[in-house]
């Protein structure tokens, strides 16, 4: 047992461990739910995390995790580096920054716009995203995502894996949406 501020005896560390855990997978849960996720599985393929570990800190099991694993979830639920890690610790998640873009809801460029995002939500880290104005069609915009599976080693002299594609879409779609769409579209292609 711990003392509280007041000197005071204080729940159990195990009780006040499994506490934070239950907070932490009702904070996850709702965020996942917010970025437009219903099942975890549709979370899980789109934005690039573990299903096991999901499911587990979603759950509320409050042991087992080390802080590359709670790292790794930081980004896909759209949270700074140590977050999630400070959300198991009883703190507060930190929103990433994500360049004025906002991904839930914002329409997608429009055809006036061009520009690229790398690494920031929607995109994963090994992820970016260009985008310019579809000359063929006044309200198209074309979208060219780049996923990097291995990047280059130059001690090795190997060279950056990756899969690219660029695509035409309607300028009314959400930057999360073209994101999604893209990823599937390079993960059907790579492991199909």
């Amino acid at each position: 047992m711990k003392r509280d501020a007041d000197g005071g005896r204080d729940e159990p560390d195990e009780l006040a461990q499994e506490r934070r855990a239950q907070r932490a997978a009702q904070v996850l849960r709702a965020q996942r739910l917010a970025l437009g996720y219903k099942k975890r599985t549709d979370f899980t393929e789109a934005r690039g995390a573990d299903y096991q570990t999901v499911s587990r800190v979603e759950s509320g099991k409050p042991r087992g995790y080390e802080k590359p694993t709670l790292r790794a979830l930081d980004t896909p639920y759209g949270y700074d580096s140590g977050s999630i890690e400070r959300l198991f610790a009883g703190g507060d998640p930190t929103p990433l920054e994500n360049r004025g873009l906002n991904i839930e809801d914002t329409p997608a460029l429009t055809a006036q716009l061009q520009g690229s995002i790398s690494g920031t939500p929607p995109c994963l880290p090994n992820e970016s995203l260009e985008w310019r104005p579809d000359t063929n069609d006044p309200e198209g915009v074309i979208y060219t995502m780049k996923i990097v599976f291995t990047p280059a080693d130059p001690t090795t002299g190997s060279p950056e894996d990756y899969e690219k594609i660029t695509m035409p879409l309607s300028k009314n779609r959400t930057t999360e949406n073209v994101t999604q769409a893209l990823r599937r579209a390079i993960l059907d292609v790579r492991f199909t």
